[in-house]
């Protein structure tokens, strides 16, 4: 961040922003810089999909859990013991 501070001739406040913006707009500029940046981007927009798909399971998880009507509903796989 300080580094692309120093290219941008800005404060570090001013670029490290929250939210959508430092994922959509300061990281991309941060893995360009980086030898073989299009490795480190998929590996990073892969990295968000996933936690993604992670956090939408727990709360599909967090509904049947919840639900009274909905706690006989078993997920089918193998058994754990």
């Amino acid at each position: 961040m300080g580094h692309m501070s120093h290219i941008l001739s800005m404060s570090v406040k001013k670029v490290a922003t929250e939210g959508p913006e430092l994922v959509f707009i300061v990281y991309p500029q941060i893995f360009a810089n980086l030898p073989a940046s299009p490795v480190w981007s998929v590996l990073f927009f892969v990295m968000l999909v996933c936690l993604g798909i992670d956090s939408q399971v727990s709360y599909l998880l967090l509904v049947f859990i919840g639900s009274p009507s909905l706690r006989s509903f078993r997920i089918p796989g193998p058994c754990v013991s």
